[in-house]
């Protein structure tokens, strides 16, 4: 059976992946890409039975999960070509 993950880091509406976006199996491409830019993206998915411990994490000053959420939202995207 394909394991569940879910994103619980910050909408990125321009990288097209929204807050909580479920994934079945392998990640798709793009996620892919946008982890190869910004790494914390991949700490931030996780199995869907961890995703309100995470959440809670990261909306705790202090916590790794806290610093890779606040990473995300403070990277600097290129504008796509």
């Amino acid at each position: 059976m394909n394991e569940q993950t879910v994103y619980c880091g910050p909408a990125l509406p321009r990288g097209g992946l929204g807050a909580f976006a479920v994934f079945i199996g392998p990640l798709p491409e793009s996620v892919k890409k946008l982890i190869a830019a910004c790494p914390e993206i991949g700490r931030l998915i996780v199995p869907v039975e961890q995703l309100a411990l995470t959440r809670a994490a990261a909306a705790k000053k202090g916590t790794e999960e806290n610093r890779l959420f606040e990473a995300v939202k403070k990277h600097k995207w290129e504008v796509a070509e």
